[in-house]
């Protein structure tokens, strides 16, 4: 199984919001929500 781990510092509720990761020519979106 593949598996990416992404890692945020210093989160504030302005971050949440839809981010786009490119890894390997494989784009990737992810919804990040910040509770």
């Amino acid at each position: 199984m593949f598996r990416q781990t992404l890692t945020i510092y210093k989160l504030h509720p302005d971050d949440s919001g839809k981010y786009f990761c490119r890894v390997n020519d494989v784009e990737t979106s992810a919804w990040l929500e910040v509770t």
